[in-house]
């Protein structure tokens, strides 16, 4: 039976976090066009919190909730990469999402806690000075994407492919980079597609001592109509003027350790946004890799 377009927007409120483009992509943030020597491996965890008051419509307005209405999240992202070569890095991201909303598209409260949708990456350092590397990523429907009375659903149900080129230089004491890419939304069992989104990333690193930097990022994606069936369909739940945009920012703190491990704390607010939630979060993650 097809999923109506109400079911499609819980799917996208909820777990627009964790998977998808939103104030937390899990492809974008802290990756740098950096890859490492062949043979080495890493590993990174973390928890990011999230607490939405509202949200930006279509013209880009926003209006708070009112009552009771609250829609709280946490993320646990897990990152594994493995360097087949110097210029040639591979990686998996899977990840846990626990969300809860109250009074939200449904009366009182209602969870949705599970595994999310897994990325799996590629990236290709072109040039070294200045870095340039591309990037390859496919996004694994493995997120449970009906739920059910008792359980909300964490996947999207539909795979999508998005293609990026990193760089980076310094720039005074510190190290300036960006990401600019383009993400496509492949059609679930149901027909539904997201539409293609420009992707962006721009951020500055600051040494503040040997072992400590300050990070300063301004992220997000301007979107296209959702579809259904290759259409972009009109009414009251239609996939017309469904189009979202983001603009976030994210100062964070990174802390390395002598035995290769490194701490890092960041904040995330929404400054703007088209279709999308205002939020503000914080995350703490831990990394580690072989020297």
């Amino acid at each position: 039976m097809r999923r109506s377009i109400l079911s499609v927007a819980m799917i996208v409120f909820v777990v627009g976090l964790a998977a998808t483009a939103g104030a937390y992509d899990v492809l974008y943030f802290n990756d740098t066009p950096m890859t490492h020597d062949t043979g080495m491996f890493g590993i990174g965890a973390g928890v990011v919190y999230f607490s939405q008051n509202g949200w930006y419509d279509v013209d880009g307005e926003k209006f708070d909730f009112e009552g009771d209405t609250a829609v709280t999240e946490m993320y646990i992202p897990i990152d594994i990469y493995y360097s087949v070569m110097d210029q040639l890095e591979i990686g998996i991201k899977p990840g846990f999402v626990m969300t809860k909303t109250t009074d939200f598209f449904v009366e009182g409260d209602y969870d949705a806690t599970g595994i999310g949708d897994t990325w799996i990456d590629a990236k290709y350092m072109i040039m070294m000075d200045p870095m340039v590397t591309a990037r390859v990523g496919l996004k694994l429907a493995t997120g449970d994407d009906e739920g059910d009375e008792d359980n909300g659903p964490t996947g999207t149900g539909q795979m999508d492919i998005d293609a990026a080129v990193l760089f980076g230089m310094p720039a005074g004491p510190g190290q300036f980079g960006g990401q600019v890419g383009y993400r496509i939304g492949m059609e679930d069992d149901d027909g539904c597609a997201p539409g293609g989104k420009i992707m962006f990333l721009v951020d500055y690193v600051h040494p503040l001592s040997d072992v400590m930097d300050l990070k300063i990022a301004l992220d997000g994606y301007f979107g296209s109509d959702d579809t259904i069936d290759g259409e972009v369909t009109e009414g009251d739940f239609g996939t017309e003027d469904s189009a979202g945009s983001l603009v976030e920012i994210n100062p964070g703190i990174v802390y390395a350790m002598d035995n290769g491990m490194d701490v890092g704390f960041d904040v995330f607010y929404v400054l703007m946004g088209a279709n999308e939630a205002a939020k503000w979060g914080a995350g703490l993650c831990f990394g580690w890799g072989t020297e």
